[in-house]
């Protein structure tokens, strides 16, 4: 039980982890200072959400173990999409591909973590 509960811990911690981040990786990302703050964590739970609801009708479909893999797959590639962008980008990445980037970390997310 508690390997469960430290296991479902730790994922949640890395699918929340944008929230808490997401003025300074705005600003390293974009170069801009708070401008975009709001709409960035906007994206992230919206496609949260719309990965809860995919998740859920993944799992129907796959089961739960490949589901979850699938997921933290989406997580970590998510993340070494976000490291692309702010290395190509040098602080100057253009809006729309950090937010698709977000969409990339969010909708994986979502799945990976009971609600």
């Amino acid at each position: 039980m508690l390997l469960g509960v430290l296991g479902t811990m730790l994922v949640a911690c890395g699918g929340l982890m944008p929230y808490i981040y997401m003025a300074p990786i705005s600003h390293d990302l974009t170069g801009v200072v708070g401008r975009y703050v709001g709409v960035f964590i906007a994206i992230v739970g919206v496609s949260g959400a719309v990965g809860t609801v995919l998740g859920g009708r993944l799992t129907d479909r796959w089961g739960v173990d490949r589901t979850l893999l699938t997921a933290f797959g989406g997580v970590a590639a998510a993340a070494l999409v976000l490291l692309v962008v702010g290395s190509i980008g040098h602080g100057a990445a253009p809006v729309w591909l950090v937010c698709l980037a977000l969409v990339l970390w969010g909708c994986p997310g979502g799945p990976t973590s009971p609600r």
